[in-house]
């Protein structure tokens, strides 16, 4: 017959954490900014083997959503 599989769902947390960089120069500081709002833009997901010794069982992936001043 037909084989029943449960799974629990799965725990999951929101994760923040600050950057924080300095530079004797202004510039260095908005190329710093702009370069990090970039990699933002354009990765939108974070995402990781779901077993490192087992890659047919595929990723996992998280959105990253920046939060507050940029």
């Amino acid at each position: 017959g037909a084989e029943l599989v449960r799974r629990r769902p799965a725990y999951t947390v929101d994760l923040a954490f600050t950057l924080t960089v300095a530079s004797e120069r202004t510039a260095e500081l908005f190329n710093l900014m702009a370069a990090v709002a970039t990699f933002l833009n354009r990765n939108r997901w974070l995402a990781m083997p779901r077993d490192a010794e087992d890659a047919s069982r595929g990723t996992v992936r998280w959105e990253m959503d920046a939060d507050g001043e940029v």
